[in-house]
């Protein structure tokens, strides 16, 4: 007999992508069964035998808790403890990174679903933000991209009002950002392979190629953040960096997702009084849980090596453009942040 690892959410697209992952992913021991709806939830377990349920905090009551269930794993907005006690899980990462969570409150000594899960690829997000600005945040994202690049396959998103790239690289998009926005709200279904399409090269760094008009981001209300990143996290990429300006509409959203932020700062009296001031927003505004995944980075002066008439006149090579943008020393720097994540 087949054992059910049941999953309940109201959120359909949610479910749907996550028993996609899981699916294509073929490491669970476990027969997946999947339902947008308390009552059917309830009508299943009546008649069948569930090892384990996986359920959002607004889907739960007294009466699943009181089914005869395996194991209970509550899915909430922050990770926070779940209905009664039962575990939670936090519903806004990766795919990969949540099911290896649920497993964990799963195992109970079993070695095999354990080691299965730990098989399961994931794909980290992580995010470079600053409320300081020219504090060389782009160039310390690219130097992280082309470290992680070395083992793992990489992705740069760029959300800023105006990234510099067409300019930098003296070239234009068939496609950009926007158009797979666009094609995220018209058709969820095909984005994955879309993104695939949009994706170009820099050197060995995939990126997203930035959105032209900053009225393109704005729009982006923060739910819509949270399934487009959703639905990212799902694709082939291992790590995918995500550098978002002030002008996105749902920032700390998008910083929520990810599992690391990185936080370019400047050694002077204004920059310190910046961060301070930003500290407090996020108090006020009660997103202090971000706090704990900052990581405040001063960065090395920069220099920059290219004549800047002949880069705004002619633009630079792929090669050129990590001279003109990456020091030696940020190299270094992002070397040494990939090797201390990578082997703790």
């Amino acid at each position: 007999m087949n054992k059910i690892f049941a999953i309940c959410d109201t959120d359909r697209l949610y479910v749907k992508n996550l028993i996609q992952y899981m699916n294509s992913k073929q490491k669970i021991p476990l027969k997946l069964q999947a339902f947008t709806s308390p009552e059917l939830l309830k009508e299943y377990a009546a008649r069948n035998i569930i090892e384990l349920l996986l359920i959002s905090a607004d889907a739960m009551d007294e009466e699943i808790a009181g089914l005869e269930i395996g194991k209970i794993v509550v899915l909430t907005e922050d990770g926070a403890v779940g209905l009664k006690g039962f575990p939670s899980v936090n519903r806004y990462q990766a795919s990969g990174s949540l099911v290896q969570e649920v497993m964990a409150h799963y195992e109970s000594g079993n070695l095999a679903v354990a080691y299965a899960a730990a098989k399961m690829a994931t794909t980290h997000l992580i995010g470079v933000y600053s409320p300081i600005k020219r504090c060389g945040k782009t160039a310390f994202s690219l130097a992280l991209c082309a470290a992680y690049a070395r083992s793992s396959r990489v992705l740069y998103v760029n959300l800023e009002d105006f990234s510099g790239f067409r300019s930098l690289l003296q070239r234009e998009y068939r496609m950009d950002i926007s158009d797979l926005l666009y094609f995220y709200r018209e058709e969820k279904q095909g984005m994955l392979g879309k993104i695939e399409e949009v994706t170009e090269k820099l050197s060995n760094i995939s990126y997203l190629p930035p959105a032209m008009c900053p009225a393109d981001i704005k729009s982006v209300q923060p739910e819509e953040w949270k399934e487009w990143f959703m639905l990212l996290l799902q694709s082939q990429f291992e790590v995918i960096i995500v550098e978002p300006g002030d002008c996105v509409n749902g920032l700390e959203e998008i910083l929520a997702l990810c599992s690391r932020i990185y936080m370019p700062v400047r050694k002077d009296i204004t920059s310190a009084a910046k961060l301070k001031e930003y500290e407090e927003y996020l108090q006020l505004a009660g997103w202090e849980g971000l706090a704990g995944k900052i990581v405040r980075q001063p960065m090395p002066v920069m220099e920059e090596p290219l004549d800047r008439e002949a880069v705004e006149a002619d633009g630079v090579t792929e090669k050129g453009v990590f001279e003109y943008m990456e020091s030696e020393e940020l190299r270094q720097l992002a070397d040494r942040l990939v090797r201390e994540e990578e082997y703790g």
